[in-house]
């Protein structure tokens, strides 16, 4: 009798041995889940990655939808308006008639988005009143061939709108003839609003930002005008500077 109740105790602690082994190894072989926080890294390493080699095409093969922000303003270059005037090509006003659309860099790390312009005004440069410019402007979106879509938002830079009117530091871009871009960036770009008060288009402290809202200086378009003028007899050739 004893040695049948020792045999069913070797054969309970034998059973439980392979209970537990069986538990063993069935944890073991269960993938880890990662915590949302590890695949929101492991995600964002991925579009780093496929931003770095393939650009914003290949980010949004990712996403189906890639959205970034970019910032259009300057750090390296500052600019008034006599440092403006004398480091554009041209310097005109023009009323904004139509959105073109986006469209990629050919590295493909940025969207440009093209607007037409006509001129009412040339102060500086070669170009002809009553003609048609294109102005490219940082940001936009674009949709690719297979459905998918980036988005480049500019936080703190607003884009242009049809059929309001704007004074252009522009320098010529290699994206073919009549075609600009604004010089030192968004501080480039001030706005004539229809009571001929003006709006820049930089940063509140950039110095551009500041002179147009000087009494002294650029307060209304008239005074404005006047001084790019006077800044236009100073500095006649076209400067090469920045988009």
């Amino acid at each position: 009798m004893r040695n049948h109740i020792t045999a069913k105790s070797a054969l309970l602690i034998a059973s439980l041995g392979v209970v537990a082994l069986i538990s063993i190894i069935g944890i073991s072989s269960t993938p880890a889940r990662l915590s949302s926080s590890q695949e929101s890294s492991a995600n964002d390493l991925a579009v780093r990655d496929a931003l770095r080699h393939g650009g914003l095409r290949e980010a949004a093969k990712l996403k189906g939808h890639y959205v970034g922000d970019f910032n259009a303003h300057w750090d390296m270059g500052l600019f008034d308006i006599e440092a403006l005037t004398k480091n554009s090509m041209a310097v005109v006003v023009g009323t904004v008639v139509k959105k073109l659309g986006g469209r990629l860099t050919d590295g493909g790390q940025l969207i440009f988005t093209d607007y037409e312009v006509v001129l009412n005004e040339s102060i500086k440069g070669g170009l002809t009143t009553g003609n048609t410019i294109t102005i490219a402007l940082p940001g936009g979106s674009v949709e690719f061939d297979d459905g998918t879509s980036a988005e480049l938002r500019t936080p703190g830079f607003e884009h242009v709108k049809s059929g309001s009117a704007y004074a252009l530091f522009l320098t010529e871009s290699a994206n073919g003839p009549n075609v600009y871009t604004l010089t030192g960036g968004p501080q480039g770009l001030v706005e004539i609003m229809s009571d001929g008060t003006l709006k820049s288009h930089g940063r509140p402290t950039d110095p551009i930002a500041l002179e147009t809202k000087n009494p002294n200086k650029g307060k209304n378009k008239t005074i404005f005008i006047r001084e790019v003028r006077k800044d236009t007899v100073k500095w006649p050739g076209p400067g090469k500077c920045c988009s």
